[in-house]
């Protein structure tokens, strides 16, 4: 966006964590899980209900992360073999944990203007801007892209088929397959760190600094 709309970025981030305490309250979201597909699914289904259009983020591959071996930092890298990662803080500031998915990563996303917001509940503390996801999850722009995500199943422009709810043909039930897999998360499990987006410390800076001064009320 040449200029930025801070009201609507900040109207944004309380809608998702509206839908993230609705949707998850176990905070699903923060434990080790391969069902990104299914929280991108039934945030996208909300959206809808608020009357936006809900559109996917993709990634497809993670470029591998070399670590300096002379840094106090210690970076303690999954033992799975995955195709996308990300790099978490824990609880030590010292170290930070590599973790990551097999295949791909999804989330749910929105277009406005120029802009790409996306809302990742697993990876991020709120909003988040595309580019910003991209760089965390250390992908080439080749292996970034945007689909539709048509929640009856009709849109067939994701490739290898499906309505971009994931890369293969749909369940027969997405609707249901989405909350079974939440279900199906180990909630007693160590919870992971979020990333803080820097989108919202941005939003923050704005605010104390008396700078918001968009007063616009449409999310589109």
């Amino acid at each position: 966006m040449a200029e930025t709309d801070w009201q609507k970025i900040e109207e944004y981030n309380k809608l998702f964590q509206n839908w993230k305490n609705e949707l998850f309250p176990n905070k699903e979201y923060m434990y080790s899980n391969e069902c990104c597909y299914a929280f991108a699914h039934l945030l996208a289904q909300k959206a809808k209900e608020a009357g936006l259009l809900p559109l996917k983020a993709w990634c497809l591959q993670s470029e591998k992360r070399e670590y300096p071996t002379d840094s106090p930092l210690i970076v303690h890298k999954n033992p799975q073999n995955y195709t996308v990662s990300v790099v978490r803080p824990s609880d030590n500031p010292m170290e930070f944990n590599e973790v990551g998915w097999t295949n791909y990563h999804v989330a749910m996303c929105i277009r406005s203007g120029k802009e790409i917001f996306v809302f990742d509940p697993i990876i991020f503390d709120g909003v988040a801007t595309l580019s910003q996801w991209k760089n965390v999850l250390n992908a080439k722009e080749y292996n970034i892209e945007i689909s539709g995500c048509s929640l009856d199943g009709s849109d067939k422009s994701i490739i290898n088929g499906g309505s971009g709810y994931w890369r293969a043909p749909n369940p027969s039930d997405m609707n249901s397959h989405a909350k079974n897999k939440i279900l199906q998360i180990d909630c007693e499990q160590k919870p992971e760190h979020l990333l803080r987006s820097k989108l919202l410390i941005d939003l923050q800076k704005q605010k104390r600094q008396g700078k918001i001064l968009t007063t616009s009320k449409e999310y589109t």
